[in-house]
C-alpha cells in the first residue's frame, strides 16, 4: 500500500513557524516575569515639561497656567491623552531585566538610534528622566526599555511603545468648549434673527415683548436644545493660515457658556458634510459636522409650543 504525503503550501508552513516561535518567546517571558521581582520606577515630582521624539516627528508636551499645551504653537492638550503620558513616564513598572549588558545589541530590541522612542520628563528645566522604548512583546502590553543611563535593557510593562507612538495631531485637544450651564443664546442666519436668555428656570425672548413671548416658547424643546449646546467640538482643525472667508457667513450664532460668551461663526465649505467655522475665544479656525451645524442651529419656530 503507497503512502499517502501531504503537502502543506510553503506560505502556511511560514506563518505556523513564525507563531510556534511567537508562542515560545512569550512562555518563556511568562517564566522570566515570573521569577523576576518587579520594580517600580516612581518620580517624585510631576513633570511640567514632556518631549516624545518618534517616527511621527517631535512631540513637547508644556505645563503651563494649571493646563497641559502641546507643540510649538500651544494648542490645547486633551487632558486624558495628558494625564496617560504624564502616569507612563512618572511611573515605570520593569519585570525583569532581559540583558544586563546592551551595548551592541540594541537592534535586537529596538533600541538603537532611529528606532526606539526617546522620552524626556523635565521639571523646571531640569530633566527629571529618560526612558526609551524599543520593540512591543506579549501582545503590545509590554516593551523593551532602557532607563536613565542604565545600560541595561528590561521588560516593562504598560504598553509604552503604543502610549508614546503618538502625535502632536493625536494629543490636541478637539474640544472649542465644555460647560455646565448655558443662560443665553443668540442665531443670526439670513433673516432669522433671535435672542433667548434664561430668567431663572424659564427661557424667554430676550427683545420685544418679552413676557408674552414666554409663553409661546415650548420649554422642553429650548432646554433639549441648549443641553446640546454645552459642548462644542471641532471634528477636525484647519490649517493654521487658513483665513477668514470673504463669504457672508452661513449662520452665527453667541452662546454664553458658564458666563462667558462664545461666538461662533459659521461658513459653507467645498465639502458639503462639513462646515468650516471661527470663534472668537479660539486664535485658529476649525470644522464641524453637518450635523453639528445643524443641531446648534435652529429657527426660532422649531423652538415654539
Amino acid at each position: 500500500m503507497s503512502e499517502t504525503k501531504i503537502k502543506l503550501p510553503v506560505k502556511k508552513i511560514v506563518l505556523l513557524a513564525v507563531a510556534a516561535a511567537l508562542a515560545l518567546i512569550y512562555i518563556l517571558q511568562l517564566c522570566f516575569t515570573g521569577k523576576s521581582k518587579v520594580e517600580i520606577l516612581k518620580l517624585d515630582s510631576t513633570p511640567d515639561k514632556i518631549v516624545i521624539e518618534n517616527s511621527n516627528g517631535t512631540v513637547e508636551l508644556t505645563y503651563k497656567d494649571s493646563a497641559w499645551y502641546v507643540g510649538q504653537k500651544m494648542y490645547s492638550a486633551d487632558a486624558a491623552k495628558t494625564k496617560n503620558l504624564v502616569s507612563g513616564i512618572k511611573e515605570i513598572k520593569l519585570l525583569g531585566t532581559v540583558a544586563k549588558n546592551a551595548a551592541g545589541t540594541m537592534d535586537r530590541y529596538g533600541l538603537e538610534d532611529g528606532s526606539a522612542i526617546k522620552v524626556t520628563a523635565y521639571k523646571d528645566s531640569t530633566v527629571l528622566r529618560t526612558l526609551n522604548i524599543g520593540k512591543s512583546s506579549a501582545g503590545g502590553e509590554q516593551s523593551y526599555v532602557t532607563v536613565d543611563s542604565k545600560n541595561s535593557v528590561a521588560l516593562a510593562g504598560g504598553g509604552l511603545n503604543s502610549l508614546f507612538n503618538t502625535s502632536t495631531e493625536s494629543i490636541r485637544s478637539s474640544t472649542i468648549w465644555d460647560g455646565d450651564s448655558i443662560t443665553a443664546v443668540k442665531v443670526v442666519k439670513g433673516e432669522e434673527n433671535f435672542s433667548l436668555k434664561k430668567n431663572g428656570s424659564m427661557w424667554e425672548i430676550a427683545e420685544n415683548n418679552a413676557t408674552a413671548a414666554r409663553t409661546l416658547l415650548d420649554q422642553e424643546k429650548v432646554h433639549d436644545w441648549t443641553e446640546g449646546m454645552l459642548t462644542l467640538k471641532a471634528s477636525s482643525w484647519a490649517e493654521d493660515d487658513m483665513t477668514i472667508p470673504e463669504e457672508i457667513p452661513f449662520a452665527t450664532i453667541f452662546v454664553t457658556v458658564d458666563g462667558r460668551e462664545h461666538v461662533v461663526t459659521i461658513y459653507n465649505d467645498a465639502d458639503e458634510n462639513r462646515k468650516l467655522c471661527s470663534c472668537n475665544t479660539l486664535p485658529f479656525m476649525f470644522y464641524i459636522t453637518k450635523y453639528t451645524s445643524e443641531r446648534f442651529v435652529k429657527n426660532l419656530a422649531d423652538l415654539m409650543s
